[in-house]
């Protein structure tokens, strides 16, 4: 069975109702989508702004923040 193809728009309202209500589980069962791939879309969100991030987008942004990182220790010296 293909996997559901859901667009952005949806993922972010699901993740905005699971964010005011607070009920993550009862929100991903409402709309049958699995606990855990709510949770991912969440943190993206949170960390991103949007649901989904490529693999690319995700180095790009853990390398600016080991750069912010030593920046700062380089200025503590």
């Amino acid at each position: 069975m293909p996997k559901k193809q859901l667009t952005e728009e949806f993922r972010v309202k699901v993740v905005k109702e699971a964010l005011e209500t607070g009920e993550q589980g009862i929100v991903a069962r409402r709309h049958d989508i699995h606990p855990v791939t709510l949770s991912r879309w969440i943190n993206n969100y949170k960390k991103y702004g949007k649901t989904t991030v490529s693999k690319q987008t995700s180095k790009t942004t853990n390398k600016d923040v080991e750069s912010q990182i030593l920046e700062k220790e380089n200025e503590q010296l």
